[in-house]
């Protein structure tokens, strides 16, 4: 029973990191694209933003590899 817990826990903790994983690189996506646009359209505050956008998934991405269930579920 105690070995089926800890393969219940090591597999809810993979769906955690993965959900918050799949956000990070949502949020590293839109940084990336509002970053690009920025230089094309010579709009600086779309580089702000973009920078914004990256430093949130950063912090995502660490979250899921540190604390998954912290946003993860």
């Amino acid at each position: 029973m105690a070995k089926a817990q800890a393969i219940e826990k090591h597999r809810d903790d993979r769906d955690a990191a993965k959900e918050t994983y799949e956000l990070a690189s949502g949020a590293l996506e839109l940084g990336i694209l509002l970053a690009s646009s920025a230089i094309v359209t010579s709009l600086p505050w779309l580089a702000l933003v973009g920078a914004g956008f990256g430093a949130i998934g950063s912090v995502l991405g660490i979250l899921g590899w540190t604390a998954p269930h912290l946003i993860g579920g």
